[in-house]
């Protein structure tokens, strides 16, 4: 197996998804195949989970004869391709069925090479259905993250209400409450039901931690549908519509059961 990444800016981007991933889980399993790479994981509580896919075209190189199972530690991953330092230097990742995985980072300056230790992680791969969503929200990665950053002030939970008019997101506590009406200035696609009324509630602890992926694209587009988990969608691709988009990130988050 070879996988390499020569773009500065697609090397940014698979950093940060490494750097951000041990909010929701310390390990992860990296799925490689012909067609590319795919991970999934579940953080400890149970309610949020998060997939990654990358196509075997995004990379700059990609070279794989059979199917592999790498599990690594994602915070020690991270510091290692953290040790770039040439704008020009060249990622390669590399398996040959041992107990290691190769990474080298080359330049025509300097060459580093990592051993890396494989673990087995014991974790099953979920099924996540197709679903028909009944909210779609694009908004700039700006605007939720700060949004989500002043819910915080007054509770750990908000709420989410969206009609065919208004989105309102809302926290509120003993110490006082926020309400935020979303517009047609911050929002980039809204579509809803006819005639549908949502309302759910989620913890913002982990939608501030979804938020941290935000960082890597200009946008994402937020799903929601009636007892269903909430879905952060982030098109790695240059397209207009993100149900086209092959390469991703993706968050769901289990809204929470009101008493």
């Amino acid at each position: 197996m070879k996988i390499v990444i020569k773009e500065k800016e697609k090397f940014n981007v698979f950093s940060n998804i490494f750097r951000y991933l041990p909010l929701f889980m310390d390990m992860v399993n990296i799925h490689v195949n012909s067609e590319g790479i795919y991970l999934q994981g579940m953080d400890t509580s149970q309610v949020c989970l998060f997939e990654l896919k990358l196509l075997e075209d995004w990379f700059t190189e990609f070279e794989t004869e059979k199917s592999y199972v790498l599990g690594i530690h994602c915070n020690t991953f991270w510091k290692v391709i953290q040790c770039l330092e040439d704008i020009n230097q060249i990622m390669k990742l590399e398996y040959d069925d041992g107990d290691n995985l190769k990474v080298s980072l080359e330049s025509d300056r300097i060459n580093k090479y990592f051993d890396l230790p494989l673990i087995d992680i014991d974790s099953e791969m979920l099924v996540i259905p197709e679903c028909e969503y009944e909210v779609d929200i694009e908004i700039h990665s700006v605007n939720i993250t700060n949004y989500v950053n002043q819910l915080m002030i007054f509770d750990e939970d908000f709420k989410i209400t969206c009609t065919e008019d208004n989105i309102f997101m809302k926290s509120k506590s003993e110490s006082g409450s926020l309400s935020i009406e979303m517009n047609d200035n911050n929002i980039i696609l809204y579509s809803i039901e006819e005639g549908k009324k949502m309302e759910q509630t989620f913890a913002l602890t982990y939608v501030k931690n979804m938020c941290s992926f935000s960082k890597i694209t200009k946008s994402v587009v937020i799903n929601l549908k009636d007892e269903t988990p909430m879905r952060f969608h982030q098109s790695l691709d240059d397209v207009d519509i993100f149900e086209n988009s092959k390469n991703y990130i993706r968050i769901y988050l289990a809204p929470k059961i009101e008493d």
